[in-house]
């Protein structure tokens, strides 16, 4: 609803276009770079404590903002919400998997993937309500409501204690060190090296994503992580979600960028089809629960990442005789395909993580998915304005993530003997499998 609503935030605020992306950069970097900390920590304290620390904080956040008397304010709570949000878009997966039983894990981070898609068709369309009878403050008043019904569910139905642990001090600083990673990463992506200035401010700005990361590698934690993805069972799917939202990356680029650059500013036409795009992927997410369960996790998990670069592929040629239909139904056609990665993958990684660093798979999944995002748009974006045909660099990307999930998929072929391993343990026949 905030990305939607942000040209009226920014006019309420008196902002210039520039200044109020800092709106939404105050949230998604700490969201993004806070992760893993978070996922550990979640780890330790258990859901219960977690997810009350996590709902109650963003309603105070949201509301912190809705109240602020000015930018400075305004920017400070969104960063908050970031943090809060951070945790919740962690403890969402955990919480869903260990809710239900393991046969029914599939369907639970389906079903919570199908209403995050959801809430990403409905938001926009509650902020269009919201924002001229009650103006931007209501775009954010909103959300107190609800946390506050969610933490009183949370309260009521998960198990475990209510204290809290704090935090080492060196997973703060892997916070910090990831959040200034992530901080410098968003507005590199931002800042294109034209002239001196721009040059210059661009070798700052790698500077402090290198020495970030190379920091952050230093940690004894960041070996945990490195041990949990190079896993080759888990690899797999993680990778699987990478591809898939790279590829969503650079369609979500792709698809604007086509309609104006052949001097057909039909906007109406790119909501249209990325609302089907949501349909789609709610949809897939939500059966392929179902769909796990009669058929495996293999057979759906391998069929999906072939689905996206099948849709990549008949998405390629960007044929601007297509029509408002040819388009909408291949951008359809890549949501449909990545609910069903969303759904599955996420569930397989799920499975495959020791039970006591599911939050950190959780994270690191999540983290994946962000980044491979930004880096999907932020590359079509790049390709066009390098290339002298912009719509050259544009299918070239397309091409590029449509290798990238074949890639995903040759991975994912060795593992049929383990996943079906995995299906017949979590159905109750069998001991747990050996990680191939």
């Amino acid at each position: 609803m905030v990305v939607s609503s942000l040209p009226t935030i920014g006019r309420g605020l008196g902002l210039s276009a520039t200044t109020s992306v800092w709106l939404l950069l105050a949230a998604t970097v700490p969201m993004i770079g806070l992760m893993l900390p978070l996922g550990s920590w979640a780890d330790r304290v258990g859901n219960r404590a977690a997810f009350l620390l996590a709902a109650n904080g963003y309603a105070a956040a949201a509301l912190a903002v809705g109240l602020a008397p000015g930018f400075a304010w305004v920017v400070g709570g969104r960063a908050l919400e970031g943090c809060f949000a951070s945790l919740l878009t962690v403890l969402v997966i955990t919480v869903a998997a260990r809710a239900v039983d393991p046969p029914h894990r599939a369907l639970a981070i389906g079903a919570v993937t199908a209403a995050g898609t959801l809430g990403s068709i409905v938001g926009p369309q509650l902020g269009a309500v919201l924002l001229p009878a009650f103006g931007w403050r209501a775009v954010f008043l909103i959300s107190p409501p609800l946390m506050l019904t969610a933490a009183a569910l949370a309260t009521a139905n998960l198990a475990g204690g209510l204290r809290l642990v704090r935090p080492p001090a060196v997973w703060i600083l892997e916070g910090t060190a990831l959040t200034a990673a992530i901080g410098g990463f968003f507005l590199l992506l931002r800042t294109p090296p034209i002239g001196v200035a721009g040059a210059l401010l661009a070798v700052s700005l790698s500077a402090v994503v290198t020495a970030s990361l190379w920091l952050w590698s230093r940690l004894p934690q960041a070996l945990a992580v490195f041990r949990l993805v190079s896993e080759r069972s888990l690899s797999a799917p993680l990778l699987g979600l990478g591809s898939m939202t790279f590829g969503v990356g650079v369609m979500a680029f792709a698809v604007p960028f086509s309609l104006l650059s052949g001097g057909n500013a039909r906007l109406s036409i790119s909501a249209l089809a990325f609302t089907v795009f949501a349909l789609g992927q709610g949809l897939s997410a939500a059966a392929c629960g179902p769909a796990m369960r009669r058929f495996g996790s293999w057979p759906i998990a391998t069929a999906g990442t072939a689905a996206v670069a099948l849709a990549l592929l008949l998405l390629l040629p960007l044929d601007p005789g297509w029509g408002p239909v040819g388009l909408t139904l291949r951008v359809g056609l890549i949501g449909f395909a990545s609910g069903i990665v969303a759904g599955c993958d996420q569930s397989i990684v799920m499975s495959l993580a020791p039970p006591e660093s599911a939050g950190a798979a959780s994270a690191v999944s999540g983290l994946l998915r962000s980044l491979f995002y930004s880096f999907g748009a932020a590359v079509a974006s790049a390709a066009a304005w390098l290339l002298p045909v912009p719509a050259t660099g544009i299918r070239l990307m397309i091409a590029i993530a449509a290798v990238v999930a074949l890639f995903a998929l040759a991975r994912k072929l060795p593992l049929r003997r383990l996943l079906a391993e995995v299906d017949r343990r979590e159905a109750g026949l069998v001991a747990d499998p050996q990680p191939a």
